[in-house]
């Protein structure tokens, strides 16, 4: 909606699992990575921050039971 431009785009997920069973994962950490030239930084932030606390049912899902970070890195090109 935002009209925003970027050469590549890659998420990163990390999680732990407890260590009793049945094993689940407790912390999980999501890094975005955004790559290009002019990168808007403002509305890339906006963008993720609306999908991970609106828009995206599975991190509604793992907010649930684990403990979800998220960070967004910029690249300049």
């Amino acid at each position: 909606k935002m009209k925003i431009e970027v050469d590549d785009f890659e998420i990163i997920v990390e999680a732990e699992l407890t260590e009793e069973h049945p094993k689940f994962y407790d912390k999980v950490k999501v890094d975005y990575h955004f790559y290009g030239s002019d990168l808007k930084e403002d509305k890339i932030t906006k963008a993720v921050n609306l999908s991970v606390d609106r828009y995206c049912g599975v991190m509604e899902m793992y907010r649930q039971f684990a403990k979800v970070t998220t960070e967004i890195h910029f690249h300049e090109n």
